[in-house]
């Protein structure tokens, strides 16, 4: 009995630190139609203004739209018509961000991989930021 104790003490550590160890390569991605979230956690810190500035120019290099909402917070939408669009919320902190589908528009099979794209050009964004020294 000891001994399964232990074991799901362990298991459950390793499961809720497991996330917050993930480097900037590897996104937490969590996706069941329009109910998708990526997390993404960076192995070093990262100024929020700098990262704000970097999504918000990947967002319109691949299209999408974005309005801060607050300090810590982007909108994103992209309209393809009148009648089909996506909109997500990005949560930012010094040590990541969040990606959430927050609404759309006939768009329910392409929402998880419109907000993967997303996160694509974000991290192209970031990456071509950190060569140059940003």
């Amino acid at each position: 009995m000891m001994k399964k104790t232990v074991l799901a003490v362990a298991t459950g550590a390793l499961l809720t630190t497991g996330c917050a160890q993930k480097s900037i390569e590897s996104p937490a991605v969590s996706s069941s139609g329009t109910d998708t979230i990526i997390e993404k956690r960076f192995d070093h810190r990262i100024d929020i203004e700098k990262l704000k500035n970097a999504i918000t120019k990947a967002a319109k290099s691949a299209g999408w739209m974005t309005t801060p909402l607050g300090e810590r917070t982007i909108i994103a939408e992209k309209y393809f018509s009148e009648t089909k669009n996506i909109a997500a919320e990005i949560d930012l902190s010094s040590s990541g961000y969040t990606i959430e589908y927050s609404s759309g528009q006939n768009i329910e099979k392409e929402a998880a991989s419109l907000l993967e794209d997303l996160e694509k050009a974000i991290e192209k964004e970031l990456e071509k930021e950190g060569k140059n020294g940003h």
